[in-house]
């Protein structure tokens, strides 16, 4: 019972659509009528701002950290805390709100790892951040940071930097199958070469600049 519990809270906290509430909040345009038709922070800035595509990522990143955070600082098995995580996730990727039409999970899987494992997480978030400078595509900059995180703890593993538990690791695997899921069509358009470039857009009295 304590499980059901556990995992529907943290389903129900992950599916809760920062993007959508943000839009609608400073009266602007429905991120999924619009663009990729994505409630995430990347969909968010493209149609909104890049402002509001921050303070979406924020939220984003938030609800997976806050609760993963409190978990594993209490008296909570670790496994749960991990189980707890995974449907955080599936929350966010398949609200119960929205039809079970959410984001890709980037944001929430690295505010989990900045609860679980913090050094991970910044090592995946520049990964991120130098691929996306270079190339300008969030799809590829977000893939490539998530499908890092299980590397990277194998490396910490083998060079006795931190010991993970082996838990961690299938999570992570789970996470990395799961972004690569909701990113195939991203992946498709990366092989094509059809993907489009991210373009910085701030909102400036009644138009666009954008960088």
């Amino acid at each position: 019972m304590y499980l059901f519990f556990l995992i529907s809270i943290s389903y129900l906290i992950g599916s809760i659509p920062s993007g959508l509430i943000i839009s609608k909040i400073f009266s602007c345009q429905d991120p999924r009528k619009i663009g990729s038709g994505n409630i995430g922070a990347t969909n968010v800035a493209r149609v909104n701002g890049l402002s509001l595509g921050i303070i979406t990522l924020v939220f984003d990143v938030s609800k997976a950290f806050l609760p993963i955070y409190f978990f594993t600082n209490s008296n909570i098995d670790p496994k749960l805390s991990l189980i707890a995580a995974f449907a955080i996730v599936l929350g966010h990727i398949f609200p119960l709100y929205l039809k079970f039409k959410g984001g890709k999970g980037v944001a929430v899987s690295i505010g989990i790892f900045f609860a679980i494992a913090p050094f991970i997480a910044i090592l995946s978030l520049f990964i991120f951040v130098v691929l996306f400078f270079i190339y300008r595509y969030v799809s590829l900059a977000s893939i490539s940071s998530i499908l890092s995180i299980t590397p990277l703890i194998k490396v910490f593993d083998i060079f006795g930097i931190y010991n993970f538990d082996q838990n961690i690791v299938y999570f992570s695997i789970g996470l990395s199958l799961l972004v690569l899921y909701r990113h195939k069509g991203n992946i498709y358009r990366l092989i094509n070469k059809e993907e489009n470039k991210f373009e910085f857009k701030f909102r400036a009295a009644s138009k666009d600049i954008k960088l």
